[in-house]
């Protein structure tokens, strides 16, 4: 009996016809739950007795208990990495701002059209941006299955802590600014 197929006719002249539809996988196989050994598995033709336990294999599945969770959340490690980011952004913002504060005597409406003010102004609003994206992440990170949760605290804490600042920062501003009696002008 032969395995190999009839060769194909020239174009243009009639096709042969196509196989019927077999259905996949065969129905001679085992219902589903029960237990199994894959399509296509016959233990007789393993090369050299190749056996997984005996070469060092760790199985897993629902037989041998769950998979390994060895691996960190990834929105968590994203999370991290934007803290760090956002932090430095925040940082050297606050420094520039610092700088110019110095360079100006401390009045914000002289240093207006200093690119040196837009770049911390940038900084900052980057800085924020990077955490609010840092915290969804880390939120992210902690409903991921499987996995350690560790970086999504950290990238939590890292973000939320400036957030916090800046938050109360900016109420305080609006309380001082409510207590003098509004916006002038």
């Amino acid at each position: 009996m032969s395995t190999t197929p009839p060769p194909l006719p020239p174009p243009g002249e009639p096709q042969p016809p196509q196989q019927p539809y077999a259905p996949y996988p065969p129905p001679e196989q085992q219902p589903y739950g029960a237990a199994q050994q894959p399509f296509g598995y016959d233990p007789a033709q393993q090369p050299y007795g190749y056996d997984p336990q005996q070469q060092g294999y760790a199985p897993y599945g629902p037989q041998y208990g769950a998979a390994p969770t060895w691996k960190h959340a990834i929105g968590g490690m994203v999370g991290t990495a934007l803290g760090v980011l956002a932090v430095l952004m925040m940082g050297i913002g606050v420094v520039v701002s610092q700088v110019i504060g110095a360079k100006y005597g401390g009045d914000p409406m002289a240093a207006q059209g200093d690119p040196l003010a837009i770049f911390s102004g940038f900084l900052l609003l980057g800085g924020m941006a990077a955490g609010l994206l840092g915290v969804v992440a880390s939120i992210i990170g902690f409903f991921e299955r499987d996995r350690k949760r560790l970086f999504a605290w950290i990238g939590l804490g890292i973000n939320g802590l400036p957030l916090c600042c800046v938050g109360a920062l900016t109420a305080l501003g609006v309380a001082a600014l409510l207590s003098m009696g509004g916006l002038p002008g």
